[in-house]
């Protein structure tokens, strides 16, 4: 239900924007988790995975440390402050 029609549009438009500024050596994914570990009070991420080869990039995406500064600001200027809707119940 999460992605049902209310909330899929807007997901897609700011996916597509992050995509503008995805570096050519990463992956969104990559990018994603590679953002959430740049920050020194994450030790932990609990990240679904569905192939073995998710393993495998997870782990080499873990091992590639931090983003560099200049990416992790312009990623910080898509923040999305999210409200609970009662279709994510």
């Amino acid at each position: 239900m999460y992605f049902g029609p209310e909330n899929l549009p807007p997901t897609i438009e700011r996916v597509e924007k992050l995509k503008q500024i995805l570096p050519s050596c990463l992956t969104l994914p990559q990018m994603a988790l590679r953002y959430i570990l740049s920050y020194p009070a994450v030790s932990t991420i609990i990240v679904g995975m569905r192939k073995s080869e998710h393993v495998r990039q997870n782990i080499a995406s873990s091992d590639a440390g931090p983003l560099d500064l200049d990416l992790l600001r312009q990623l910080k200027a898509h923040r999305w402050d999210r409200k609970p809707e009662p279709w994510a119940d």
